[in-house]
């Protein structure tokens, strides 16, 4: 009973693991090769920042 409780309580107060992903309009499809070089160019980026800026051009 404690366990569970202590479980309820975690999963209550603690933050998503996933996150709040921005959901933005359909888009035309994305090269998986430009979002590899973008990460490349640019360590430490997410992969959806490099969708995002490849996305933009």
């Amino acid at each position: 009973m404690v366990l569970l409780l202590a479980t309820l309580l975690v999963s209550a107060l603690s933050r998503p693991v996933i996150g709040n992903t921005p959901v933005t309009e359909p888009t035309s499809p994305v090269d998986p090769a430009a979002v590899r070089r973008y990460r490349q160019e640019h360590p430490g980026s997410t992969i959806s920042e490099a969708v995002a800026a490849v996305s933009r051009g």
